[in-house]
């Protein structure tokens, strides 16, 4: 079956933990939409990423969870300065901030990046769940803000996509988008 071509397709699902349906034990869903995938000869860019934490247990796991999801990390910075020059030079697609780091908070970051007219996304990543300093980083020109807490591939992905559609995400006890 060739995806790229496909406009219709039948899918059967095993219901066995479910009472069957009155034909059987299947049932059958059909797409009425066009399906497209790439076709394997065109590359596709991997996602590029920087991350940014004074910890570097943390830095060397969100590397981890970054690249389990196929994201190139192109740096890791301890400070603040040192992610701003990553920016600067490597302009990544997305930058992962914590608020608190020495010479240069995550916040004062994305604000310096947006002032340069950096094309980076800028996510600030972090465990302070205070509305102001949330209030701050949106007004700062954050694309996103979410918590170490919750932060797991799915929500980074999540994060990634939202961004990229054009919204702002954040997860906070939960999960907000706004577009």
């Amino acid at each position: 079956m060739n995806l790229s071509t496909m406009n219709h397709m039948e899918v059967h699902l095993n219901r066995s933990f479910c009472e069957p349906e009155p034909e059987g034990n299947t049932v059958t869903i059909t797409f009425q939409q066009d399906v497209w995938v790439p076709p394997p000869s065109v590359p596709q860019e991997p996602t590029r990423v920087i991350i940014a934490d004074p910890n570097p247990f943390m830095r060397e796991g969100v590397a981890k969870i970054c690249q389990t999801v196929g994201l190139q990390v192109l740096s890791q910075c301890a400070e603040g300065s040192t992610a701003l020059e990553s920016i600067r030079s490597l302009r990544p697609d997305f930058a992962l901030l914590e608020v608190y780091m020495p010479k240069l908070g995550g916040t004062q970051v994305v604000r310096k990046v947006r002032e340069s007219e950096c094309p980076t996304r800028c996510i600030i990543l972090t465990g302070i769940p205070d509305e102001s300093t949330i209030r701050e980083s949106f007004e700062a020109g954050a694309d996103g803000y979410l918590l170490k807490l919750y932060f797991h591939a799915g929500i980074l992905c999540d994060a990634i996509s939202y961004i990229r559609g054009g919204g702002r995400y954040i997860s906070y006890s939960g999960t907000w988008h706004e577009k």
